[in-house]
């Protein structure tokens, strides 16, 4: 700027001191004296001042003039183009009257388009959109806004119809996909990194999901019946998970512990962003019935063998500490607290925390017969809780450490004993079970075993399962584990700490918190088939297996169906007696 006006303030300054030296002449000059007054110089200085100035202001014109006729023709290059964007686009004044549109926003929106003029009133429709998709007048329009710092609003419309009609296409043949394996009898398959069936949906609309959910929770290992002539099949598959390579296609017998059915199985590997494996996704068919060409061996299912009896002398592996003190490490109130009855009622000693952080402090400042160690934990799970306590430096470091998990399978029980763990249960609790384990490792008592056979005594020799939402089966050997009060206290619990996840759920979906999906519906899948909730229950191990394996479509698919399953869960509590009150339901 000042580069710009310096001559004009060096030249008007000398024009300003020619015409004061003239002037102090002119004051100064004799009147008397024949000579004139010697002005005529300052006054051509003067003169020659003024010119330059004039010349200066000429050129600064000029220039001027070019600026502006260069500034004009790139407003008018800029608004030629965006007349002829393909994109729709309208500038409206802070009160939100047209100032300016190009011809396609006029096109784009119809009729409407048509009699837009200057002046007038944003249409309220496009007002209060914004990152929306609008059918208008056949087309499918996307429409935003934006508001300037002036408080303008800029109005964007752009045609999507072509991508529309993509989509369609997209959804059409993926519809003809799913009809095409309708009709071979086909269903679709995940595994998770231990290659467990982790999640089996058919679609035949003639298949019920529960003639697959046998699958689910299995390694191939665990199902397939075993012989001479499905061993190199069978080996060829595990040889190609254990790869992570795509699965070759395989005809198998896989026995659901009633009959065997052949499976034709394929797959490829799954891996998340940064290159982790995580487990198969593939496409089979398999027949509903049948019986294999040969006498197929029944295979091993995920049942966990007997231990073995105590020796004579009564020796046990547990600490020389107090043999009939038990730590339970569970983050579930209603479990958490269910264990620690049934514990006591079995005569023993029972502490309870609440996370693998807790288990590691109190296992290091007490001696404990047993720990009961959940493995799913916020802040440090059972896992790296027991690596912890098999590193401490005294001999608490050998204490048992029976894992407490509602994943009940072989490879979940490998995976446990080798972390550090000496066995493995499931849950819901099995009551003699955890007596037997125990036993074994802490040590029985009279009192125990009079508990155990008056248990055996009271109960049926095999429950019939229920058809319903709710197993009483389930419920009525709760109340023989742990007492009726507490029981009903129990499930109240348990039916709030459920409400409480519903609303948690969706939340952590719609902020991608994929793992707090897992976390939760594992959680809600443990307590629900701790009180017998056998939809709730099964839906929530398909919600867990979903979530785990990374797939947030079909978890969100699964959590829109939770609340109408958990009304169904309640009205069932209800009719036994249970209900929250009104203020606690917040299904």
């Amino acid at each position: 700027m000042y580069r710009r006006f310096w001559p004009y303030l060096v030249v008007s300054a000398i024009a300003f001191l020619s015409l004061l030296t003239a002037t102090v002449e002119i004051v100064l000059w004799d009147k008397a004296s024949d000579a004139p007054p010697p002005v005529v110089p300052w006054f051509l200085v003067t003169l020659a001042s003024a010119a330059i100035l004039i010349g200066l202001a000429i050129r600064d014109l000029g220039q001027l003039q070019t600026a502006l006729a260069r500034a004009k023709g790139s407003r008018d290059r800029l608004r030629d183009g965006l007349h002829h964007l393909n994109d729709g686009m309208a500038l409206y004044s802070p009160d939100l009257h047209l100032e300016w549109c190009n011809d396609a926003y006029r096109a784009l929106l119809g009729a409407e388009g048509e009699t837009l003029q200057q002046g007038d009133e944003i249409p309220e429709w496009l007002d209060r959109t914004a990152w929306e998709t609008r059918r208008v007048d056949g087309r499918w329009l996307w429409i935003d806004r934006a508001e300037l710092i002036s408080g303008a609003v800029v109005s964007i419309v752009r045609d999507i119809t072509d991508r529309k009609q993509a989509e369609a296409r997209l959804a059409d043949a993926d519809e003809r996909y799913q009809h095409f394996l309708s009709a071979a009898g086909g269903w679709i398959w995940e595994s998770d990194v231990l290659h467990r069936f982790s999640v089996v949906i058919p679609v035949r609309p003639e298949i019920e999901a529960t003639d697959l959910q046998w699958m689910v929770g299995h390694h191939l290992s665990e199902l397939v019946s075993r012989n001479d002539e499905t061993n190199i099949t069978f080996e060829s598959c595990l040889q190609d998970m254990a790869m992570q390579r795509r699965l070759r296609e395989a005809t198998l017998w896989l026995h659901d512990g009633r009959q065997a059915r052949s499976v034709r199985l394929t797959g490829v590997p799954r891996f998340d962003p940064a290159g982790n494996f995580l487990g198969y996704r593939g496409i089979g068919t398999y027949a509903t019935a049948g019986i294999p060409p040969h006498e197929a061996a029944k295979p091993r299912m995920s049942q966990p063998a007997p231990l073995p009896r105590r020796e004579a002398d009564g020796a046990t592996h547990s600490l020389n500490g107090d043999v009939r003190r038990v730590l339970v490490a569970e983050d579930g109130l209603t479990n958490r607290t269910l264990a620690e009855s049934i514990l006591k009622r079995m005569g023993y000693r029972v502490d309870v925390v609440e996370n693998g952080h807790e288990a590691v402090a109190a296992v290091g400042g007490n001696r404990y017969a047993a720990v009961l160690m959940d493995i799913w934990m916020p802040e440090m799970d059972g896992l790296e809780a027991t690596a912890a306590i098999r590193a401490l430096p005294g001999p608490e470091r050998d204490v048992p450490i029976i894992a407490m998990t509602a994943h009940a399978g072989r490879e979940d029980r490998q995976r446990c004993l080798e972390a550090g763990m000496n066995e493995h249960i499931g849950k819901p609790i099995d009551r003699r079970r955890l007596a037997e384990v125990l036993e074994h490792f802490a040590g029985g008592s009279a009192e125990a075993d009079a508990l155990d056979r008056e248990a055996a005594d009271d109960a049926p020799a095999e429950p019939e399962p229920s058809a319903g939402p709710v197993d009483d089966a389930v419920i009525a050997e709760l109340r023989d584990d742990a007492g009726d009060a507490l029981v009903d206290e129990l499930i109240l619990t348990f039916m709030r700490e459920t409400n409480e996840r519903l609303t948690r759920i969706p939340e952590a979906l719609a902020s991608d918190r994929i793992d707090d999906v897992a976390a939760d519906a594992h959680a809600m899948k443990s307590s629900s088939g701790t009180f017998g909730a056998l939809l709730l229950e099964r839906l929530a191990a398909d919600l867990e297996a979903a979530a785990m394996g990374g797939d947030a479509g079909r978890a969100g698919a699964l959590a829109e169906r939770l609340p109408a399953i958990v009304e169904t869960t309640w009205q069932a509590f209800a009719e036994r007696g249970y209900a929250l009150k009104p203020e606690e339901d917040g299904s």
